[in-house]
């Protein structure tokens, strides 16, 4: 047996370790990139409607849109997430002087020409905070209304507005507490800012207002649990987005979360083969991904679960799911096929297939372009993934 060269051995391990240093530069540049930029804002499956919307009005070559798209976005959006005749919002129309304001908040130039998919969700995110607050039900839906309404008339004694005592019984009532002398002091300023008119007392509208802003305080916290289930769970935001319609497909109508018997549907969906030994694994990693032990599956254990699942092979999931893609790519081709026959027949014009744009692929590729491993900054979003990574672990 040939004896290797010291010297090419130690260029192998030193090739290899920097190789391993540029995939954990790479994830931490996602993990950091994909908060700030992206899911600090909305959630993953919230993101990911936004950003189909956002490349359906990208032209023809181009990677970003115009004003006009932008605000078409916003619009699509505000309908989508809070139309409906249930929430009696007053309109759904963008308005100007409203676009204006979440334009400065969002630090976007609307004199610009174009916009990039990052800025446009930031907008998008400030209109909607603007547009809520400019309304008077704060896009609470009736029953929500008709509840909160009941509480405040327990306490108001017949009166339009509430002194501090009484909101602090309703807001109590309501389910909301707040122990510690820091929480205290912060619902002193939301409830000076929902004091619209500076009376020192909060009528129901204002009531409306103060729990719209408490409820965003649990969806920011709502997103950071999902950003950091999705960091733990080592999946790349780009295959996150592509598991994303499976979960979605497993989903119940109405629900955005799985328990135990909706798992056959992912089987069915991946065409899984699958026994009794299959079924007792899957329950017991069911049961460590549920992060939140109240027995659903939300989107970012499912991405812990999957990546399991994965590195695994489980049920070998990784040709399945592979045959599943084609599958489903070849459909739209046909399906695409198909609708350039009525186009030809009727002279219209005749589109080529493309892929969905997955945007996080393209956030991906942007990455890897611009990445310096050995960089301050990439030291500096390194230690920050490690130590989720170690908070996740020790909560674990």
């Amino acid at each position: 047996m040939m004896m290797r060269d010291p010297e090419e051995e130690a260029a192998e391990r030193k090739a290899k370790a920097e190789l391993e240093h540029r995939k954990l530069a790479k994830r931490a540049a996602m993990a950091t990139i994909g908060w700030e930029d992206f899911l600090q804002y909305f959630l993953f499956h919230e993101l990911s409607w936004i950003a189909r919307e956002y490349y359906s009005l990208v032209e023809p070559g181009g990677t970003e849109i115009f004003l006009a798209g932008a605000n078409d976005l916003v619009s699509a959006w505000i309908r989508y997430r809070w139309g409906g005749e249930n929430r009696n919002m007053e309109g759904l129309e963008v308005k100007q002087d409203i676009c204006e304001d979440a334009a400065q908040k969002a630090e976007l130039d609307l004199s610009a020409g174009h916009f990039s998919l990052q800025a446009v969700v930031k907008y998008v995110y400030h209109y909607q905070k603007c547009h809520l607050a400019a309304e008077k039900t704060a896009g609470w839906n009736r029953a929500d209304i008709d509840a909160f309404e009941d509480v405040f008339h327990q306490y108001s004694h017949g009166q339009e507005q509430v002194k501090a005592k009484e909101l602090w019984d309703i807001l109590r009532d309501l389910g909301q507490e707040f122990p510690t002398l820091e929480e205290q002091r912060y619902l002193l300023s939301l409830v000076k800012e929902a004091d619209a008119d500076r009376s020192g007392s909060i009528s129901f509208q204002e009531l409306l207002h103060l729990m719209r802003m408490l409820q965003e305080d649990e969806k920011v916290k709502a997103r950071q649990r999902e950003n950091e289930l999705l960091v733990k769970s080592g999946m790349a935001l780009e295959d996150c987005e592509e598991w994303l319609h499976v979960f979605e497909a497993c989903c119940p109508d109405g629900m955005d979360c799985l328990i135990l018997s909706d798992f056959k549907s992912l089987f069915d969906v991946l065409e899984l083969d699958y026994g009794m030994e299959e079924s007792r694994t899957i329950a017991k990693w069911l049961k460590d991904c549920d992060e939140d032990s109240n027995g659903q599956i939300d989107f970012g254990e499912f991405c812990n679960l999957v990546q399991r699942m994965w590195d695994a092979n489980f049920a070998k999931i990784r040709v399945k799911a592979e045959e599943a893609k084609r599958k489903s790519e070849d459909a739209k081709l046909e399906e695409m096929k198909m609708g350039n026959q009525s186009h030809r027949s009727c002279n219209t014009e005749v589109r080529e297939y493309e892929p969905p744009r997955n945007w996080a692929r393209t956030v991906s590729e942007q990455v890897e372009e611009e990445l310096e491993p050995h960089s301050p900054v990439s030291v500096d979003m390194i230690k920050k993934l490690e130590k989720i990574l170690k908070q996740s672990e020790a909560e674990s």
